[in-house]
């Protein structure tokens, strides 16, 4: 079946369904936030245990966002029902993650 002979709304639905079965996501506490075609954004709410010695967040987490929500946006745009994994990334943190939330997008 072609990608675009299904509505976003309906891969979107089932792109939800399959990263909730995620336990990391559940780990963390991230969430999808927003999708759409060839984007997604997810996030983590501020908690102690997601934190650094210095208060801010791991760079775990952050590298967890990352690889998790490009992985979920690669799924946007794939046909339906291929699954989706990170192949690889490169990640330079230039400033460290504050705030209240660990936003990606």
């Amino acid at each position: 079946m072609r990608m675009d002979a299904i509505p976003f709304e309906s891969r979107a639905a089932g792109i939800r369904e399959r990263v909730a079965l995620q336990g990391f996501m559940h780990l963390v506490g991230a969430q999808i936030d927003e999708l759409a075609p060839g984007s997604a954004t997810i996030s983590v709410d501020r908690r102690d245990d997601l934190l650094q010695q210095h208060g801010l967040f791991h760079g775990g987490v952050t590298a967890f966002l990352i690889d998790n929500g490009t992985t979920i946006a690669a799924a946007t745009v794939l046909r339906h029902g291929l699954g989706v994994l990170t192949a690889e990334y490169k990640l330079n943190l230039f400033s460290p993650a504050d705030g209240d939330r660990l936003i990606c997008r």
